[in-house]
């Protein structure tokens, strides 16, 4: 059980968050945010989306609320465990994400840290994810394919209803 306790911890640990210039912003104002930018969207792009936009905002606001605490600066790194063969888990500097701003993206893929290799799959600076506008943050989950946005969200947030989780938002 302490051991449990003790690698439980040592997990914790490993997760640091640094803050820099940006805003803690709620529920409410990240909703209205999504919708305001959702609403810009084509009848043909609506059409192309295989899930409603009402569900689309409750799960993007649910992965806000559990990854940054809706804290727009939010930085953290996530040690990634090594799979590949062997009796336990190696950690090295390789296998760390720097994840960034108010959705945790992984600078590795969405956007140019300049401190290595990325996708940069958003075509931004990560210091734009960690600023305090949020509308370039949401474009750039919106520009995700379907299958990275189901990757990208925490499965806890796929059944949240939209009039339940923003029954505080009237």
């Amino acid at each position: 059980m302490r051991t449990l306790m003790l690698a439980s911890l040592a997990v914790v640990a490993m997760v640091s968050t640094v803050v820099v210039d940006g805003a803690m912003v709620t529920k409410c104002e990240v909703k209205d945010h999504i919708e305001g930018l959702l609403s810009k969207t084509t009848p043909e792009e609506r059409e192309n989306m295989t899930i409603t936009m009402d569900k689309l905002t409750a799960i993007i606001t649910c992965h806000v609320e559990l990854t940054s605490g809706f804290n727009t600066s939010a930085v953290n790194l996530l040690p990634v465990p090594d799979v590949g063969g062997g009796a336990g888990v190696r950690w090295t500097p390789a296998d760390v994400w720097t994840l960034y701003g108010i959705f945790q993206l992984p600078g590795s893929v969405i956007c140019n840290s300049g401190m290595g290799t990325s996708l940069n799959l958003c075509a931004m600076d990560c210091s734009k994810l960690v600023d305090d506008n949020i509308d370039d943050d949401i474009k750039c989950v919106e520009s995700l394919k379907a299958k990275e946005i189901k990757t990208l969200f925490p499965r806890e947030c796929w059944a949240v209803t939209y009039d339940e989780y923003f029954a505080e938002c009237s």
